[in-house]
């Protein structure tokens, strides 16, 4: 039995069920140990003393970045004519000789930038046919991007998407990139029902209200559930913060492996279906509507201006595809 071509689309989220966690393999355990964690920690700190200067802690703390806030920092942004309550100390005296009007300094503040990560722990995400998840490989991601931002004395937060997302509020404390990150890494067995986590789109709409204006927002998952609703909320995020989806992908959403017949589910697990594998003319369609759906999110990302990478679950060097957020 094959699967039609107009049934293909809304099967290509649905992964092979032969591929899944038996019962008998140790689902209880965590994504990553602690020793494969710390290996994440020591990378991020070889990295992180590679691409910057060995300045002091205080120093850094002034901050290096380019914030959104205006105000009394130390680089001169522009002139705005006086309004009432201005300090004195501001003003621009040199523009106001010359043309006779009251015109003050505004300045750009440096504030260093916190770092949010929004790892997706879903159904979805339960799966893999590449060395590892791509659960597993959302949390090595996370864990290289939050342990950078510490050695860069940047507040470390995030969601841990799942049935109910374990929020990490904002903080310089050096733990709170391993405790998002040892929350993250959690035992993740395989979806048997429906899920009741919660979509991409009621998440980002908390997060507008939620993060500081700067922040740099790192959204990792497969985006099963991302259309052109989330559009506006992107639009608006990336206005006052620096976006950057992190794509996860296995391969075998992108190419149909020559496996014999098959059992696809859904993945809510509620639907399936038999598939001949071996049809070449299915692994066909299979592979360029895979594709097309690809350019749909990455086109998703970057017609607003966003940063996009996507990640392979057989990449070992993600530290190299990260680097070009």
């Amino acid at each position: 039995m094959s699967l039609s071509p107009q049934a293909l689309p809304d099967r290509l989220q649905a992964w092979l069920s032969r591929l899944a966690p038996s019962a008998a393999r140790p689902v209880a355990q965590p994504l990553l140990d602690a020793p494969a964690i710390m290996a994440l920690f020591h990378q991020a700190r070889q990295q992180t003393a590679l691409a910057t200067s060995q300045q002091d802690v205080a120093h850094r703390r002034l901050g290096d970045s380019r914030s959104v806030y205006r105000g009394a920092g130390l680089d001169y942004e522009e002139s705005r004519p006086y309004q009432a309550g201005d300090e004195r100390r501001f003003m621009n005296w040199r523009v106001t000789a010359r043309t006779g009007e009251l015109t003050m300094k505004v300045f750009r503040e440096e504030r260093k930038p916190g770092t949010f990560i929004l790892l997706d722990r879903r159904c979805s995400m339960r799966f893999g046919s590449r060395r590892r998840l791509k659960v597993t490989q959302a949390v090595r991601a996370a864990a290289l991007l939050a342990f950078s931002a510490q050695q860069q004395n940047m507040p470390v937060s995030g969601v841990v998407l799942e049935n109910k997302p374990d929020w990490h509020g904002e903080s310089h404390d050096p733990l709170a990139a391993f405790r998002l990150i040892n929350a993250a890494a959690r035992p993740c067995p395989p979806c048997q029902q429906a899920s009741g986590a919660p979509s991409l789109v009621s998440v980002l709409k908390l997060l507008q209200a939620m993060l500081t204006p700067g922040s740099r927002v790192f959204l990792v998952s497969d985006f099963y559930d991302a259309d052109q609703s989330i559009r506006p909320l992107l639009l608006g995020l990336a206005q006052q913060h620096r976006l950057t989806a992190i794509h996860i992908i296995d391969a075998a959403e992108q190419q149909l492996p020559d496996a014999g017949l098959l059992e696809l589910y859904e993945a809510d697990r509620q639907h399936s279906q038999l598939v001949d594998s071996s049809d070449p003319a299915l692994r066909a369609r299979f592979e360029s509507q895979a594709a097309e759906l690809l350019k749909q999110r990455q086109r998703l990302f970057t017609a607003l201006g966003l940063g996009y990478l996507h990640l392979q679950t057989d990449t070992e060097a993600i530290a190299a595809v990260l680097a070009q957020a």
